[in-house]
């Protein structure tokens, strides 16, 4: 039941109802043409011009993709490219972090602060659809002023990446639990750990061992 702490809920249901409205949405993409008037002509330039800056270094020579015989040379071509491998690895950290902050944190603030459901939503959707829309929108308007090259980008991801990681370096400070009562004592390795919920005070109490629901005393003991 949802006042189950193990409830988990319709997790699919919001795949569904996104995917049955992206579904009539394609339908108008649909009506696009394959190609846009004037894109060859921009494509082979853009092809013309990448070769031209990486014989010009007589580093890396782009290989022809001609064949499925040709992929290999193309992958280690990818590989040689080390810019393009730090952003990958920056990238794969992040949908990382995000898909344990969107999976795990919900269930560990409805856990520890005793919140509802839609509240834990309310609270990460104004933690993290604001700033995102802001770091979009500014970001956007600096490359757009600044006209960044390349390197000049990668550097301004660096720069806000180190930020980034001295802010989240502030997960490491927390204050010192309380003390649990039935848990204070040290076990024996020959007792299960459940075994202090069945003695002395708590062996009237009649403890769910499904359901936490823990409560802080004035003497600073959770029970």
């Amino acid at each position: 039941t949802p006042d189950n702490p193990r409830w988990v809920g319709c997790w699919w249901l919001g795949f569904v109802i996104f995917g049955l409205v992206f579904y009539p949405l394609g339908a108008f993409v649909l009506g696009y043409p394959k190609v846009l008037p004037g894109t060859k002509e921009l494509i082979a330039l853009k092809k013309i011009k990448s070769r031209e800056d990486y014989t010009a270094t007589g580093t890396i020579q782009v290989p022809e993709i001609k064949t499925f015989s040709s992929l290999p040379n193309l992958l280690w071509f990818v590989v040689q490219n080390i810019r393009f491998d730090l952003i990958t690895v920056a990238g794969t950290c992040e949908l990382f972090l995000l898909q344990a902050l969107g999976t795990h944190f919900p269930k560990l603030l409805q856990q520890q602060f005793n919140l509802e459901p839609l509240m834990v939503s309310i609270c990460l959707g104004t933690v993290t659809v604001p700033p995102c829309l802001i770091g979009l929108s500014v970001g956007g308007y600096i490359m757009r002023v600044y006209q960044l090259e390349l390197k000049a980008s990668l550097f301004f991801c660096a720069c806000l990446g180190a930020i980034g990681t001295v802010i989240l370096s502030g997960i490491m400070l927390h204050c010192p639990n309380n003390d649990f009562d039935g848990f204070r004592r040290e076990l024996r390795s020959d007792e299960p750990t459940d075994s202090y919920l069945d003695k002395e005070c708590n062996k009237d109490c009649h403890c769910d061992k499904t359901l936490f629901n823990p409560i802080c005393g004035f003497d600073n003991i959770t029970y």
